[in-house]
């Protein structure tokens, strides 16, 4: 075998272990995050009943190896067979967000906007810590906003046209990511915090189509990128 097959050989070699690997850790991933998943399924309805059709689990039984959740509908894993995205846009689903979807510990991208949703914001999302972007606005969302501070990745937020209603929390300038920051169209009242100005990366705010009060913080003239 000469030079340019030994290298051609060993390339292959190195790619066939690779995707080896990256499909034993798939297909052996656990079922824990799955449990969170069929829990919002629960608490989910469509007029479309086709759409989670694929959110099941074989029975013990069936000899299945793969329980992994990373081929069901709207659901994206990485290598290792984590849940890193969550996509339900434009589902016309309704019902409750349950607490249980703050279990998903490694999701990256939550997407649950354009359905008719209702009932609050859990604030277990707030223990995403891996989350870079939320958007959820659905026009029967209400509550006070929920409680983001352990979010440090996070950089698109995406709340409005929702009814949401209390003061932003001053904690959400702790989301110093933060690139879009979106919570119009809400009853939103109480004055605009002042930590907003710790958002350097911040390059779009809105806030307009709320009942917010008082001055506009001159704090916010610090944002160089807005």
């Amino acid at each position: 075998m000469g030079p340019l097959e030994k290298l051609l050989y060993l390339f292959s070699l190195v790619l066939f272990v690779t995707l080896f690997s990256s499909t034993i850790n798939v297909a052996s991933a656990s079922t824990e995050e799955a449990n969170p998943l069929l829990t919002c399924k629960a608490n989910l309805q469509s007029a479309n009943d086709s759409l989670l059709t694929s959110w099941i689990l074989p029975p013990h039984d069936s000899g299945s190896t793969n329980a992994s959740p990373c081929n069901w509908f709207g659901v994206s894993c990485n290598l290792d067979g984590s849940v890193i995205r969550l996509n339900l846009t434009n589902s016309s689903f309704s019902g409750n967000i349950p607490p249980e979807i703050g279990l998903l510990t490694n999701l990256e991208t939550l997407h649950l906007f354009d359905n008719q949703l209702n009932g609050s914001i859990p604030q277990k999302i707030g223990q995403l810590k891996s989350l870079i972007e939320f958007s959820l606005y659905t026009k029967s969302l209400y509550g006070p906003m929920p409680t983001l501070t352990n979010l440090r990745n996070l950089t698109r937020l995406y709340l409005y046209g929702n009814d949401l209603s209390g003061s932003i929390p001053p904690e959400m300038g702790n989301l110093v990511n933060l690139v879009e920051l979106y919570v119009d169209g809400n009853n939103l009242t109480g004055s605009i915090p002042s930590t907003l100005g710790n958002l350097n990366n911040l390059t779009v705010l809105h806030l307009f189509n709320n009942s917010l009060s008082g001055s506009i913080p001159q704090e916010i003239g610090q944002l160089k990128s807005l």
